[in-house]
């Protein structure tokens, strides 16, 4: 996690919500583009206290954009330790890889779907409002801006939803992640090109005098998403990386114990498989641990029959348990996952552990 300031909004389950004070600075310009607009047809204080309205509702709709991907993801078993709200928006972290382009693509379109139920239910409640002063104004608002954030996030090109949507689409379609992550990315590039030329050279183009605060926020835009598909080029050739390496190349073998098992024991049953990782179980079958070869060795042979494997067992984290056979590349976001990592993963076919894959020997071999 980030060493820099955040504040803390509150969790969503096990999700935090965090807001990074620079998204106060966004507040404060959604006031000012929007408080001479509403000042127009309200009177100075209305308008201002409309301008903050507005500002903090879309700090909100943002928000609710972000916990739709959140409980979404959740349907499928990936979890989101993190919601961000940044001067930029927001974005949730997610610790666990989708499996599928399907899971992928209902989660990232779950935001833009958010905006639009959003943009419904405060016309619904404009209806029922005075239709002037502070309550209708930022409502109207707040409708058209919801519609705008799911209009915007649902264009196809990374980093956006939409172009998340289309890179598991192209993932589907070409069996490779890597291909789908990098038609999105030169996508998300076109993107942010046709933006600058929007605001730039078209206003020229027709003649017009130039909208200098567009200008400054149109290339503020498109070098934010340069910069996102950069780092999803980068994220393709990754993934392309893994796509090659065959999961039976690297898996261990598994030998599975109860915790209850004597290291005597454990030393017996593993010594003519050197390479293989003993996992321990407890008494209902789950797998609870796993067992250090440098530790199991290092137990003098007088005090093996007088401990239990679980004295000497390494508690196995959350999530390192998959089920096979599982793609190489859910296999090392879940190895490698920014948010914790995980020393090896578990692979079973029903309940049964079949091979384990350590992330220190797909980590040797990325090297290569």
């Amino acid at each position: 996690m980030s060493t820099h300031k955040k504040w803390r909004l509150g969790t969503l389950g096990h999700t935090e919500i965090v807001i990074h004070p620079q998204a106060l600075f966004t507040v404060a310009i959604i006031c000012a583009l929007y408080y001479p607009y509403i000042l127009t047809t309200l009177p100075v204080t209305s308008a201002l206290i409309t301008a903050v309205l507005t500002a903090l509702g879309l700090l909100g709709s943002i928000l609710f954009h972000e916990i739709a991907h959140v409980l979404v993801a959740r349907r499928f078993a990936v979890h989101a330790p993190r919601i961000e709200l940044t001067i930029l928006g927001g974005h949730a972290q997610f610790s666990t890889p989708f499996t599928t382009p399907w899971h992928s693509a209902t989660t990232s379109l779950a935001g833009p779907a958010a905006n639009l139920l959003l943009a419904g239910l405060l016309s619904m409640v404009l209806t029922v409002v005075p239709p002037t002063g502070v309550p209708a104004h930022t409502l109207d608002i707040l409708i058209y801006l919801n519609l705008l954030l799911a209009l915007f996030n649902a264009i196809p090109g990374l980093p956006l939803d939409g172009g998340h949507a289309l890179a598991a689409l192209m993932w589907a379609f070409s069996g490779k992640h890597s291909t789908g992550t990098r038609i999105a990315a030169y996508a998300g590039r076109a993107l942010a090109v046709i933006t600058l030329f929007a605001v730039t050279a078209v206003p020229f183009l027709r003649g017009d005098y130039p909208n200098y605060v567009v200008i400054v926020w149109g290339i503020i835009l498109a070098a934010v998403l340069w910069s996102g598909t950069a780092q999803s080029l980068r994220y393709a050739a990754y993934l392309a990386r893994i796509e090659k390496i065959n999961v039976h190349d690297i898996a261990r073998p598994a030998i599975v114990l109860p915790a209850h098992a004597s290291v005597q024991e454990l030393h017996r049953d593993s010594v003519h498989l050197p390479h293989a990782v003993v996992l321990l179980t407890s008494p209902n079958g789950d797998i609870t641990g796993w067992v250090d070869r440098s530790v199991l060795n290092s137990v003098p042979p007088t005090h093996r029959e007088h401990l239990t494997a679980q004295s000497i067992a390494i508690t196995l984290l959350p999530g390192s348990h998959l089920r096979a056979p599982a793609h190489t590349t859910v296999i090392a976001a879940t190895l490698f996952d920014p948010d914790g990592s995980r020393p090896l993963v578990v692979l079973s076919e029903a309940t049964h552990p079949t091979r384990v894959v350590v992330a220190s020997d797909l980590a040797a071999l990325l090297a290569r």
